[in-house]
């Protein structure tokens, strides 16, 4: 049954570490207030107990689980009937979909693993937001806002992070493109590029690299998903009027 009356957010990669801070810091919002609970339309691949532990958590808020491995099309396909058959439209769209942290050099390119990253964050976007997007741009309020990184708005990136930068670049292009065209009155569509987070997506990087970011950094230390979720999540307030940009957060944001 379609639930069209209260605010819904369709969150792509909703149990990853950031995916999961932004709903609390949704749930925040309507927290005491008379205000109808918003719909959390969480989407995940293997993490369903994550979420179900949040639920708990988080009497604010309704949740609809949605399972599927955005790399693959039939998987993006059912993912979309299923939002349409809970509220036609989202209002909200948060895209946090990625694969944890690899190193990959130029010169030992493996393109079926760029591929990978490409269907997983790029085409399911490209995808989704075909589908919500004429549709979105109708409802006052609509927001979008799209995981990047701050190597994005670097003048070079790190080193042997080849299918990483060429995948984030790629996303940041297609917020661009449809931000142009609609984004507008009622539909803002942004790119965020958070600083390094110390979350799961790390998993894989060499404890080195990591201590040496926190050194290098003003703050001393790697920030948490819970320290960013508050900034991306003011891109979704009706006071955001920008439309195809890319908002860094960097160390200047935490001083």
């Amino acid at each position: 049954m379609r639930d069209m009356n209260r605010d819904s957010y369709l969150i792509l990669g909703a149990s990853s570490d950031i995916g999961m801070a932004c709903i609390r810091e949704i749930a925040k919002k309507y927290r005491d207030t008379n205000v109808e609970k918003p719909l959390i339309l969480a989407h995940y691949c293997n993490s369903r107990e994550a979420l179900q532990n949040l639920q708990k958590e988080l009497p604010e808020v309704d949740f609809l689980f949605l399972q599927g491995d955005l790399r693959k099309e039939d998987s993006v396909t059912d993912l979309i009937v299923k939002v349409q058959e809970a509220v036609t439209t989202p209002k909200y769209l948060l895209h946090f979909p990625a694969m944890k942290f690899s190193y990959m050099r130029y010169k030992e390119l493996d393109n079926a693993y760029i591929k990978e990253q490409l269907d997983l964050q790029l085409f399911s976007f490209l995808s989704i937001s075909a589908k919500f997007f004429p549709a979105m741009k109708k409802i006052e309020g609509s927001r979008v806002v799209v995981m990047l990184t701050s190597y994005v708005a670097q003048d070079l990136p790190p080193k042997f992070m080849t299918d990483y930068i060429v995948t984030k670049y790629a996303l940041l292009g297609a917020v661009k493109a449809a931000a142009a065209e609609f984004g507008g009155k009622n539909l803002k569509v942004n790119a965020v590029s958070p600083l390094m987070m110390d979350t799961k997506f790390l998993a894989q990087m060499d404890e080195h690299i990591k201590e040496m970011s926190a050194v290098s950094s003003p703050l001393g230390r790697i920030v948490s998903a819970e320290e960013v979720a508050p900034f991306i999540t003011r891109l979704l307030g009706e006071d955001c009027d920008c439309n195809g940009e890319n908002v860094v957060i960097d160390e200047n944001c935490f001083t």
